[in-house]
């Protein structure tokens, strides 16, 4: 029998759209210096004080926001440096001093 033409067309349903792959959020995790000041290090400052065994949780930072430029590192690893020299000159101050 030929199809009628009052027949309910046939439609194909609509494929449903593929799922979008999950994709996890790339972990940021920043170091403790950073979340302690509140703001980004940059690369330059972190390897700084790294170079001079500085931790950047305990510097404080003069930029805008609080943010630890590469001045407040050479700072602190200045007086550092002092604080290691007067403390070593307390330490050694009864050495012997060289005979003429």
């Amino acid at each position: 029998a030929p199809p009628s033409i009052l027949a309910e067309p046939r439609v194909k349903p609509a494929p449903e759209p593929a799922p979008a792959p999950e994709q996890a959020p790339a972990a940021v995790v920043p170091d403790a210096a950073a979340q302690a000041s509140g703001s980004y290090i940059t690369p330059i400052v972190r390897k700084l004080a790294k170079d001079k065994g500085l931790d950047l949780a305990a510097v404080t930072g003069t930029g805008v926001g609080g943010r630890i430029r590469k001045e407040d590192v050479l700072d602190a690893a200045k007086k550092a440096e002092e604080k290691a020299a007067a403390a070593a000159a307390k330490k050694g101050g009864g050495a012997a001093k060289p005979k003429p």
